[in-house]
């Protein structure tokens, strides 16, 4: 199964990772699927499309994504679940994948600056740093080649193995 960008109307056409998920777990053709938690989805849909169309992104969906449909299926959780799903992907949006990505474009000073924030744990501590920090991370992110995608699918597997 070859991810591409985009929602797609049928499988024919192709699938985004979240559709790939629906498909693997026998649901109807969505990018929502209802056995993935709904902070993993959001995620998923984000990342596959930051990706890019054309080959080079498929081929960063294969690299990076690909395997990662079948770890998404039954992940659906309760609302703290996914409350601290949401946590660590916002920490590794400010901390890790952000930095990643300002040191790509030279702007050095400004990674070690996300880099040494305290980590996002709650509501508070995540609204005063991820916005931010997750527009420079994909602003910058064609600077910084498989970097960003490494560290960006490391972080979806610490969120998908939260219990």
């Amino acid at each position: 199964m070859r991810l591409t960008y985009g929602a797609h109307e049928s499988a024919d056409e192709g699938v985004c990772l979240m559709e790939a998920v629906a498909y693997l777990a026998g649901e109807p053709h969505t990018d929502h699927p209802a056995c993935a938690c709904p902070v993993l989805t959001a995620y998923g849909v984000r990342l596959n499309d930051a990706m890019g169309e054309g080959p080079v992104g498929d081929h960063l969906r294969d690299r990076y994504l690909r395997d990662l449909a079948a770890l998404l299926v039954g992940t659906r959780a309760d609302p703290e679940t996914q409350r601290r799903r949401a946590y660590i992907l916002a920490d590794g949006a400010v901390r890790a994948i952000a930095p990643i990505a300002l040191d790509a474009a030279g702007l050095a000073d400004s990674a070690t600056r996300l880099r040494s924030l305290p980590p996002v744990v709650c509501a508070s501590s995540a609204a005063a740093t991820a916005a931010a920090a997750a527009k420079a991370a994909w602003a910058a992110a064609g600077a910084a080649d498989g970097a960003v995608w490494a560290e960006a699918r490391a972080l979806f597997l610490r969120a998908i193995g939260t219990p």
